[in-house]
């Protein structure tokens, strides 16, 4: 419930702000933005007619990217880089049918 909470101050604080600078107009065409969430000490069960395991680890990571945005996780001081998310760019067949199936559009 926190972390909802969170979002949507965090949501009304920017819409507030974007207001304040734009003398009231928003333009409502695009989004853009990465979360990721940081969970440590989690426990993950994964259940199978047969085996039931139960794993221990000291952090997961969540990751949820909307629009042109990018995260990419470095390690081992930059030399292992992992990338977080996919490019949603309606170039793309799987994103420009979505879009298209959701009732969107996609023009220039």
């Amino acid at each position: 419930m926190a972390i909802k909470k969170g979002f949507q101050l965090a949501e009304k604080t920017f819409l507030d702000y974007a207001q304040s600078k734009s003398g009231g107009i928003l333009d409502k065409s695009g989004s853009c933005a990465i979360v990721v969430l940081i969970v440590g000490n989690t426990n993950i069960i994964i259940l199978t007619k047969i085996y039931k395991f139960l794993y221990f680890l000291d952090d997961m990571c969540y990751v949820a990217n909307v629009g042109d945005s990018r995260a990419v996780l470095s390690q081992e001081k930059g030399n292992k880089i992992i990338p977080l998310s996919k490019d949603h760019k309606p170039e793309q067949e799987e994103e420009k049918v979505r879009i298209i199936e959701a009732g969107g559009q996609i023009y220039q």
